[in-house]
């Protein structure tokens, strides 16, 4: 197979403001560690390398936030579902609160500060 998947990029209108989120919530760190962040910003674009494998890359650009779905968002597992999604909201996300759950969710919905929806699984 000649291709595989470098990593998930998401648009943001504040590159240094998703940054900070993505890093304190997954301890995310950019993948050319020895730039200064205002080389990051010059570019418009940073590699985050994830610790447990992966990467998540953040590069500004348009935002067309939905009300409801979008096509594509992240799970995210936690052993403590209620402790993540507290801590999510601290970093700035939002909890979505009026989301249709079915009466056996085991996951919550939140918005990132840019509106991307992710949610929060339990392990």
């Amino acid at each position: 197979m000649a291709l595989s998947l470098y990593s998930t990029v998401l648009n943001t209108g504040d590159l240094r403001r998703s940054y900070e989120f993505w890093h304190g919530l997954l301890g995310a760190t950019p993948r050319d560690a020895d730039q200064d962040f205002s080389e990051f910003l010059a570019h418009g674009w940073v590699t985050l390398v994830l610790p447990g494998g992966g990467r998540l890359a953040l590069q500004a650009g348009a935002l067309a936030p939905v009300e409801r779905d979008q096509p594509i968002h992240l799970d995210l597992v936690a052993d403590d579902r209620a402790a993540e999604v507290a801590r999510a909201v601290s970093l700035g996300a939002s909890e979505v609160g009026d989301w249709p759950y079915p009466d056996d969710a085991d996951y919550t919905v939140l918005r990132d500060p840019d509106g991307h929806l992710f949610c929060v699984v339990d392990e």
